[in-house]
């Protein structure tokens, strides 16, 4: 494809210094993750209580001073600085190869959601595959080259629709993380509540998203197939979610 043969190089370029930054910011972070583990070995303090009736207890605390908070708080920036600086170079060489797709639209929207999807695969595991209803559904319509039509169609606005969502999930995402980096870090908290909230909402919108297209889908094996044949399609499963731990900070 000429698109492809354009971006070629610098690809394979990006593809080898990534792979290099990648293995050093792991490096970097595995070190400094060692050191502030070191810290709070440090600042743990243990005591055990015996009753002298054979029950004994151990009793964990820590106990963290100024001095072990400031450098706790320097290796976290630290080992967020080092993810960043990835991120950041990988951000900088998408938009470069998009640049050089200029004027081919639809070249550029796949390279784009390409890398997102690489980059991010969490979110696009909260979609659900409906692929293989709309291959069962091209089967039960047989030779009919209309109702193959409709089904290609549909296929084509479902993928569109999960897309365009998490696009725009992942966008907010990456402005919600540069307003952050310049605000206070005491926001922190705020941050992280709100990117439960939109992810959650990412969740429920794909959700609606696939439960509208797979409705429509059955709508037209009914219309084409009858109702009782379109019952072999099967039922759109229900996604079990998993049970989040409860966080309780102070008493």
């Amino acid at each position: 494809e000429p698109a492809r043969a354009r971006i070629a190089e610098p690809l394979r370029g990006w593809d080898e210094s990534s792979v290099a930054a990648i293995r050093s910011m792991k490096g970097e972070v595995r070190a400094l993750e060692k050191e502030r583990d070191e810290l709070f070995e440090s600042a743990m303090t243990e005591t055990t209580e015996d009753d002298g009736g054979g029950n004994v207890s151990v009793q964990r605390a820590v106990s963290i001073g100024g001095d072990t908070a400031k450098r706790l708080e320097q290796i976290e920036e630290r080992i967020r600085t080092a993810r960043t600086r990835v991120a950041d170079i990988n951000r900088r060489t998408l938009d470069g190869l998009v640049a050089t797709l200029d004027g081919d639209a639809d070249s550029q929207r796949a390279l784009r959601r390409a890398f997102l999807r690489a980059a991010n695969p969490s979110t696009y595991r909260l979609a659900r595959d409906l692929d293989p209803f709309f291959t069962k559904a091209g089967a039960l319509v047989g030779d009919d080259a209309l109702a193959k039509d409709v089904v290609a169609t549909m296929r084509s606005e479902w993928i569109e629709a999960r897309e365009a969502r998490c696009e725009e999930y992942l966008d907010g995402k990456d402005k919600a993380k540069k307003a952050e980096s310049a605000g206070d870090p005491a926001d922190g908290m705020k941050a992280m509540q709100l990117g439960a909230r939109e992810r959650k909402k990412l969740r429920e919108d794909l959700e609606q998203i696939e439960a509208t297209v797979f409705r429509k889908l059955q709508d037209a094996l009914v219309a084409t197939v009858g109702a009782e044949k379109a019952k072999e399609l099967g039922e759109l499963p229900v996604r079990k979610r998993a049970s989040m731990p409860t966080i309780q900070i102070g008493n």
